[in-house]
């Protein structure tokens, strides 16, 4: 048998589109994206929990955000999130070019309304994260264009993945 090399990226993909299909077969519309959302927060909590665990204690919302976007994404994508501007009023702006689950729906535009679904789990890692970390938020992410995704947080934070729009809203500050 050939050695053919495959990427952990890969794998995951594959996974992430089988949890997706299964989420669909078995619930629709919000329902579908909520379960998504919630699998996406379970798995990064735990994976900060592990990550953090010899950590020392995040100050301020900045420094859990800057983690978030350094070691916690690269460790699930790969890659870090190629920006991070913030006007020091709980407004962040974190942007990933071709953010890799969005690239196929540029050559498959009539599957636009799936989109959604391959959102609400990294928004779900983005919240679980944050939350985990002490920041009470809430994310919520829509698209504007392919592939870059913008997420939102702070009072209002941007993070721009492919070119989708989620924004995170946080209450009651960090605990």
């Amino acid at each position: 048998m050939r050695n053919v090399h495959v990427h952990a990226f890969d794998a995951f993909d594959a996974l992430m589109i089988e949890v997706i299909n299964y989420s669909s077969s078995v619930s629709s519309g919000d329902s579908c994206v909520r379960f998504l959302e919630s699998v996406g927060v379970s798995v990064s909590e735990k994976l900060i929990e592990k990550a953090t665990k010899d950590h020392p204690r995040f100050i301020n919302e900045l420094d859990m955000v800057k983690y978030v976007c350094t070691e916690f994404w690269s460790s699930v994508y790969h890659k870090q999130v190629d920006t991070l501007k913030t006007n020091y009023q709980d407004v962040y702006v974190l942007t990933v070019n071709d953010f890799q689950p969005l690239l196929k729906f540029e050559s498959v535009p009539e599957s636009m309304s799936e989109i959604p679904k391959y959102l609400a789990f990294p928004s779900g890692l983005l919240k679980g994260a944050l939350c985990s970390l002490g920041l009470n938020c809430i994310v919520t992410a829509d698209c504007e264009q392919l592939p870059t995704c913008k997420y939102n947080y702070g009072d209002i934070i941007d993070i721009k993945i492919g070119k989708f729009t989620v924004t995170v809203l946080s209450y009651g500050g960090v605990n």
